[in-house]
């Protein structure tokens, strides 16, 4: 992967523009004073191009305005490239079709498809990328996105700097694993990683979107640390805060734990959390806003689109992970015989992950991929995850007395 030469340019562009306040993570050049972007010429399929962004901490390029449009446009073909997947991708929806941003910041505000489009049905589909040179410089097409592959702009959000030794920077907090702090003790309990944690003027880590939550596990991507306990305790069970006081807006739970305890440690390979007990041994991450910023991590990016106000959610044709369906009326038994299907998506570089918490079923509840091509049945306590960001799920309730019907955590995984 190879960062374009006059990425350069734009850093210090930024740097005298801003007083060299703003920060981007390695790698990456301010763009218009509002995002961190990084170009790479190397062709790869839409969700690779995807994969490899989450890895660095961003997503494809959110293209929210004409100038950052332009901006992207020029930068692109100037290194020689015609066109570039960017981050947003397309659903057809009751005959009509939705268009959101990877980062999960909404529908569009702003696009420029060309005439036409966007069209999903054959032979299009839902990805989305940008012409940068020729008659049709600056539009936006829709492919499929397993179509051979393209150059790619990701994009990090822009952090601030700071004052003093910051070992990871990333959209306005400086964070710290253990394993890299002058530390005699980088594997300890809850209690004495937090007060090892406030020595250091930071908290154990909180997270609040699937974002951050990507780049706490990028951190450790060349180690060998298998886990770390996250800054929350629970003060009611099953009910969690944390540490630095920040909103519980974003949570990650593994649906399928049955563990005690009042505190949380994170799988970094699955990125679930579980409930352990405080006095665990764990590896941790202190986590503090930049000292030149005031960051307010109380909002998140997390976004959801349900079109069926049943609980349920019996023949939804756009349930956004991340969320719960069951079959209708659960867990009640011998209700009518009823069908339902229901349509699952999700953004970015994310596949659709199904877990089946529970289920007890006379007719077998099938899941299939976006193409309406059987992936499995589904069986208690089972976890399927689906090839792309699409996952259509059918059941018929058989009506009988015995048999309670099934319930799924459906996650962006």
């Amino acid at each position: 992967m190879r960062l374009i030469s006059f990425s350069i340019l734009l850093t210090v562009f930024a740097k005298n523009v801003l007083g060299g306040s703003v920060v981007c993570p390695s790698g990456f050049s301010v763009l218009n004073n509002n995002k961190c972007i990084r170009l790479f010429t190397n062709e790869l399929p839409h969700r690779q191009a995807e994969v490899d962004c989450r890895f660095l901490g961003g997503t494809l390029v959110n293209v929210k305005n004409a100038i950052d449009n332009r901006g992207i446009t020029n930068i692109a073909a100037t290194a020689g490239v015609n066109s570039i997947w960017i981050g947003t991708y397309c659903f057809d929806v009751n005959n009509g079709t939705n268009c959101y941003f990877d980062d999960k910041s909404g529908q569009l505000s702003y696009s420029n498809f060309a005439a036409g489009f966007p069209r999903v049905y054959e032979p299009y589909g839902g990805c989305t990328y940008l012409v940068t040179t020729g008659q049709y410089v600056g539009q936006w097409y829709n492919s499929k996105c397993d179509i051979a592959g393209m150059a790619f702009v990701c994009e990090a959000p822009i952090s601030y700097f700071d004052q003093s030794y910051c070992s990871h920077n990333y959209n306005g907090y400086c964070y710290y694993p253990s394993t890299e702090l002058q530390l005699t003790t980088i594997n300890t309990t809850y209690t004495r990683a937090q007060s090892l944690c406030q020595s250091k003027n930071s908290n154990l880590v909180s997270i609040h979107s699937m974002r951050e939550l990507d780049y706490v596990q990028s951190l450790y991507r060349s180690s060998q640390t298998n886990s770390i306990v996250l800054g929350a305790t629970a003060l009611l069970p099953n009910t969690f805060d944390w540490a630095d006081n920040s909103a519980w807006n974003f949570s990650y739970m593994d649906p399928f734990s049955n563990s005690n305890g009042d505190c949380l440690q994170m799988n970094l390979t699955t990125r679930l959390w579980t409930a352990i007990d405080c006095q665990a041994n764990n590896y941790f991450l202190c986590k503090r806003p930049v000292s030149s910023q005031s960051v307010d991590q109380n909002q998140n990016d997390e976004i959801k689109f349900i079109d069926d106000p049943d609980f349920s959610q019996c023949n939804t044709t756009f349930f956004m992970a991340p969320g719960v369906i069951t079959s209708f009326g659960y867990p009640q038994a011998g209700l009518p015989s009823t069908y339902c299907t229901w349509r699952l998506v999700t953004l970015g570089s994310y596949q659709i992950g199904l877990f089946f918490t529970h289920l007890q079923t006379f007719n077998d509840v099938v899941v299939y991929d976006e193409y309406s091509n059987p992936i499995g049945n589904a069986h208690n306590r089972s976890m399927m995850i689906a090839p792309s960001n699409i996952a259509i799920v059918s059941f018929k309730s058989g009506g009988y007395n015995a048999y309670t019907g099934f319930s799924a955590t459906v996650l962006p995984y």
